[in-house]
């Protein structure tokens, strides 16, 4: 049995006691006590009683005649003796086990109301400070279980989502004399969903082996539609000046650099960009295939 129901014990069995205690009978105030009557001193010259009437005085006990000599209380000499008669009973006995038990009673009974009560303040503390931690820590799994969730949607939004990446690229008809050589880049889309609203930024420039401005400045651009998982979308942007560098590329003293941008929408709202960065495939023979290959640096996406 734990300690909460010895103390409700405790206390049912105190308030008991305390109404079990029956109230004595009151005393009466000295106000109204009847005054002490003095035996009359017989005269002296009355004859003695007889034995046989003093004696039945004595058994019967007379009214008027104080059987019991009374016994003075307090101090003369300050006017304040009093006579008490000899069968009144303690006033400090009386006020223990008369009066005095009764009032004993119901203190302890107050007391152990009160050990009660303090009891059950301490144990509504507790109760407070286990809802506390117990709120605190469906927070913290509420927390935990919304990072959960949020980390489960990126996940499967990762999979799912589009994604457009270069799948090649070359210049076209780089040997032919009569038609116009041009850049042409497949895209495909190796994600699960769509992508939508794709625009292509593209820039070619004509420069030196270790050009590195790779600077979005005057781009052409060209919007492609949408594209769906697993298709493939050319983008073509013709090379105009190409006749006039050809030789020089050639024998290596300058190279063809595309590079560009490709935006698109994926199927959850999200914007997203290829960055890319190409080159012209040159070897010791010169020009083969019109070949574009990655630089080292700057092919990103998101």
């Amino acid at each position: 049995m734990s300690i909460r129901y010895w103390l409700f014990a405790v206390a049912l069995g105190g308030c008991l006691i305390g109404s079990a205690v029956a109230e004595p009978e009151q005393s009466l105030p000295e106000q109204q006590r009847p005054p002490l009557q003095k035996a009359e001193e017989p005269d002296s010259n009355d004859a003695e009683p007889q034995n046989g009437q003093a004696e039945q005085t004595k058994d019967t006990g007379v009214a008027g005649v104080n059987v019991f000599p009374a016994q003075m209380t307090g101090d003369p000499e300050r006017g304040d003796a009093k006579a008490k008669p000899a069968n009144q009973p303690d006033d400090s006995s009386y006020l223990f086990w008369g009066e005095g038990l009764a009032q004993w009673g119901m203190a302890i009974t107050g007391l152990l109301a009160f050990a009660v009560s303090i009891y059950a303040v301490c144990l509504l503390k507790g109760t407070l400070i286990v809802t506390q931690r117990t709120l605190k820590a469906a927070a913290k799994a509420n927390a935990i279980t919304g990072r959960a969730v949020r980390e489960a949607a990126k996940s499967a939004e990762r999979e799912l989502r589009a994604y457009i990446h270069i799948k090649s690229a070359n210049i076209c008809n780089t040997l032919s004399k009569d038609t116009l050589p041009f850049v042409q880049i497949v895209w495909r889309n190796f994600g699960q969903t769509p992508g939508r609203r794709l625009i292509h930024f593209s820039i070619i420039r004509f420069a030196e082996p270790d050009f590195s401005d790779f600077r979005m400045i005057d781009y052409s651009w060209a919007t492609m539609g949408d594209m769906a998982p697993g298709h493939d979308e050319p983008s073509v942007v013709p090379l105009a000046i190409w006749h006039k560098h050809k030789d020089r590329i050639a024998k290596g003293e300058i190279a063809v650099f595309v590079f560009g941008q490709l935006t698109y929408v994926d199927a959850f709202g999200a914007p997203r960009e290829t960055n890319y960065r190409l080159k012209m495939l040159v070897d010791s023979r010169g020009i083969r295939d019109g070949r574009l290959i990655q630089c080292n640096d700057g092919n990103t996406s998101t």
